[in-house]
């Protein structure tokens, strides 16, 4: 049977160590020059998203969800090949809220907290983009872009409730791809900006009413956790943490083996 949802059973946070391994641009607002004003040329500065007192860069969680979420979708997709059925999975992890006359909205089960970097004089960089007008074959106004800054550590921190095995799955596959370094965040990735590379993972499991060395997801499936996480009991549930890597990432591998699963039931 499965457990209700509206009930926790068990919490699963990520602190992610990232580094940007080119600028990453968060689209913030735009400044024209004196001259650009006057005779309507000259270079934009386009900034990234900073706090009202532009001390810190801001990386907005909703934006963390999002690229999870494309990536998610991705994957979905080449599994079932099913729009439906993907959606179906994804507003259930993501929730959503509807735009028909009903105004229908389901709260998800992730969640991603805004990531911040102290915006200094190392924390920054000015890159600057002439982009080509396609119809008169000419350069244009020059665009001047404040990133941030290559090699800069970013902190995000993610957590999801009451997971199913499905879920854990998708989560595995985009820790693993951002330790290939293939995910990118912010604007003009196509332009090179916004690559970053997975460090460290920090891994922190909550689960309620436990009698086993695992978690048992909410389809009820029981995923071990392994002999090496530290493990202590806080009042009415037990935790279990984790700063290695590998074993991060490890840990979720009966979460893709769902995925497979799922994709050879298709397939059939």
């Amino acid at each position: 049977m499965q457990l209700p949802n509206r009930r926790l059973y068990h919490r699963i946070e990520w602190n992610v160590e990232l580094l940007t391994e080119t600028p990453m641009y968060i689209g913030g607002r735009k400044e024209k020059n004196r001259e650009s004003l006057e005779n309507k040329e000259g270079s934009t500065l386009n900034k990234s998203l900073t706090t009202s007192d532009q001390s810190f860069f801001i990386i907005p969680g909703s934006s963390l969800r999002g690229v999870c979420r494309s990536f998610a979708y991705y994957v979905l997709m080449e599994v079932l090949n099913n729009s439906e059925q993907c959606e179906e999975i994804l507003n259930d992890l993501f929730g959503y809220v509807s735009s028909d006359q009903k105004q229908s909205a389901k709260k998800g089960r992730i969640w991603f907290a805004d990531a911040y970097i102290q915006r200094t004089k190392q924390t920054k960089v000015g890159k600057h983009i002439t982009p080509i007008d396609r119809f008169q074959q000419s350069p244009i106004c020059p665009l001047r872009f404040e990133s941030i800054a290559p090699n800069q550590r970013i902190c995000v921190r993610f957590t999801i409730e009451n997971a199913k095995i499905i879920h854990l799955g998708i989560i595995a596959l985009f820790l693993r791809e951002l330790k290939r370094g293939q995910i990118t965040f912010g604007g003009n990735t196509s332009r090179g900006f916004g690559y970053v590379k997975l460090r460290n993972i920090h891994t922190i499991i909550s689960v309620y009413d436990t009698d086993g060395d695992y978690v048992k997801t909410i389809d009820n499936v029981n995923v071990p956790i392994h002999k090496n996480w530290q493990k202590r009991d806080e009042l009415i549930f037990t935790v279990w943490e984790s700063n290695d890597l590998d074993e991060g990432i490890e840990w979720l591998k009966q979460g893709v083996e769902s995925i497979r699963m799922l994709s050879e039931k298709v397939i059939k």
